[in-house]
């Protein structure tokens, strides 16, 4: 008779290949049995968090009155929409990414903002570590059906750009930003802490973000979301047709947006994002183009993740500039920089040398 424990062993392997065969498995496994074994492992993990996160998504979206979220946005597809891919078939990857950096910051760009990514590096993605905690930092571009010699030598460069086959479009923001954070979640051996997303006509003051989140005890539980910029709680729908921010009643019937923040910076763990890459694929959003409002307020709420505001400082201090629709951002950024560089350099170890592993 075989031992229990033996017969555990046997069941589960039997449901890891039932599993894995039916789910996830798209191509040829390893012939080595050591990379069977961890791919399927691997694979059924992957299926147990799928799982668990529908359930809780379910459960959340059944708790959620129509004033919280609109029924075609609170129900769960029956099937996952095709998955998004990014640095894949050519396209660009960030090969220098720091995947052990304590933050990464990804950066909303496009293929054409190649003087502002410029910019970012120049100042304030110059500072990989402060305090003996380093940074990451990634642009996030989509495509234009033309293969631009310039982006791919300018990634040879710096290593800090991901391609997703997402078109560039303001419109296509949010699957644009969902599938960078798909690609985050596929990546191995990564120790990050927090993820935090702004634009690139931004300027962040990463000592004083530094400085907060060790004031506060910010953790990454996995259930949380952090305003770096501006919180709304109860913010309307644009409904006048000439905004850029305009959402049709029909798109969004409901008075009020859950709250959010806005895009200028929020943080999050890669926690949460797995939570949110999870219920995206099971969320119909048509074409809800406003991807602060989607992640951090629409879906997070239905993974039925917190909500924090951590924007207010002593004096007022803001944790990012943001330039907004100034002509010239580029000179509003480096200006800024050149006011900030002291204040978040003064008692802290600096690392200022692009490439650093850390």
């Amino acid at each position: 008779m075989l031992s229990r424990k033996l017969l555990l062993c046997f069941f589960g392997f039997l449901a890891t290949v039932f599993w894995g065969k039916q789910f996830f498995i798209t191509s040829p496994v390893s012939k080595n049995s050591k990379s069977k074994l961890h791919y399927l492992t691997h694979t059924v993990a992957a299926v147990h968090d799928q799982k668990q996160c529908l359930v809780a998504a379910t459960n959340n979206a059944a708790l959620c009155n129509e004033e919280e979220l609109p029924g075609n946005f609170a129900q769960i597809l029956s099937e996952p929409k095709p998955k998004l891919k990014c640095g894949e078939n050519g396209m660009q990857s960030p090969w220098k990414l720091n995947r052990h950096a304590w933050m990464i910051f990804v950066i909303k760009s496009s293929r054409n903002n190649s003087e502002l990514r410029k910019v970012v590096r120049e100042t304030w993605g110059s500072v990989l570590g402060l305090g003996g905690k380093f940074f990451g930092y990634m642009f996030v571009v989509g495509v234009d059906g033309v293969v631009s010699e310039n982006l791919s030598i300018e990634n040879s460069r710096h290593g800090d750009i991901l391609e997703c086959n997402v078109q560039e479009t303001y419109r296509n923001l949010p699957l644009k930003m969902m599938a960078a954070f798909t690609w985050i979640t596929k990546l191995r051996h990564m120790t990050t802490k927090f993820i935090s997303v702004t634009d690139d006509d931004c300027v962040i003051n990463s000592g004083l973000m530094l400085d907060e989140f060790e004031r506060y005890g910010v953790t990454d539980d996995g259930n949380r979301i952090y305003c770096g910029y501006k919180y709304d709680e109860q913010l309307r729908p644009a409904r006048n047709n000439n905004s850029k921010w305009h959402i049709p009643k029909e798109l969004y019937p409901n008075k009020f947006y859950p709250g959010f923040c806005h895009g200028a910076l929020w943080s999050l763990s890669p926690k949460i994002i797995k939570k949110l890459v999870c219920v995206f694929y099971f969320t119909e959003i048509n074409q809800f183009h406003l991807e602060d409002v989607l992640i951090t307020g629409i879906l997070r709420r239905k993974v039925g993740g917190n909500i924090t505001a951590t924007k207010a400082l002593e004096n007022e201090t803001l944790l990012v500039y943001h330039t907004g629709r100034k002509k010239d951002p580029a000179s509003f950024m480096k200006k800024t920089w050149k006011e900030w560089k002291p204040e978040i350099i003064v008692g802290r170890e600096k690392v200022e040398k692009r490439g650093n592993s850390g």
